[in-house]
């Protein structure tokens, strides 16, 4: 059980509640110009670099990382009692995304994630390659 704690101070970094559906939802609008305007886009999903030029992998808010499939943009966050996940693919607007009442904080013992984890573009390529047939 995880101890009680105010998050109210959390906004300007998150701070929300959402759950894995609505993560998903948003993760699959995030290639939509309708949605996201491309010059929006363009600014949130740029890997942002310091200016020894070293690579961040993270853009405007959001992790950045490249695949045999193209970009893929996503964030994990953390906080006393729980963890989110939000991964997609804006291209296609395929997205993967979980909730989960365990926060690496407050886990007596966090699990390992072993060598036979993925990294987690490969987790989409299959719906990737489904959506786009």
């Amino acid at each position: 059980r995880a101890p009680s704690v105010d998050l109210s101070d959390r906004y300007p970094s998150g701070g929300l509640r959402s759950t894995a559906e609505e993560l998903a939802r948003l993760g699959s609008r995030l290639g939509d110009p309708s949605f996201l305007a491309p010059a929006a886009q363009t600014a949130f999903f740029l890997e942002r670099r310091p200016t020894s030029g070293r690579p961040t992998g993270y853009g405007l808010g959001f992790e950045v990382g490249r695949s045999p499939l193209g970009r893929f943009v996503g964030h994990t966050g953390n906080v006393v009692g729980g963890t989110a996940f939000l991964l997609a693919h804006p291209k296609s607007r395929v997205a993967v995304a979980m909730t989960t009442n365990i926060g690496w904080v407050t886990a007596a013992r966090p699990p390992g994630l072993g060598s036979s984890v993925p990294d987690p573009p490969q987790l989409l390529i299959p719906f990737i390659q489904a959506a786009t047939r």
